[in-house]
C-alpha cells in the first residue's frame, strides 16, 4: 500500500526547467556562504560578549 502511494506521488512531480535548476543551484551556493558567515560572526560576537561580561564583572567584584 505504501509503495502505491509513493509511486503516485512521484508520477505527479513535474520536471523543472534547466534555467530554474541553475538558479536554484546558484541560490543554494549563495545561501551556504551566507549561513557560514552567519555562524562565524555569531561565534565571534559570542566570544566578544563573553569576554566583555567577564571583564565587567571583574571590575565589580574582586576575583581570586
Amino acid at each position: 500500500m505504501a509503495n502505491d502511494t509513493t509511486s503516485k506521488a512521484q508520477s505527479r512531480q513535474a520536471e523543472l526547467p534547466a534555467s530554474l535548476k541553475g538558479q536554484l543551484v546558484a541560490f543554494r551556493g549563495q545561501l551556504w556562504k551566507v549561513k557560514v558567515a552567519e555562524a562565524i560572526l555569531a561565534g565571534f560576537f559570542g566570544l566578544l560578549f563573553s569576554y566583555l561580561l567577564v571583564f565587567g564583572l571583574d571590575r565589580l567584584w574582586a576575583t581570586p
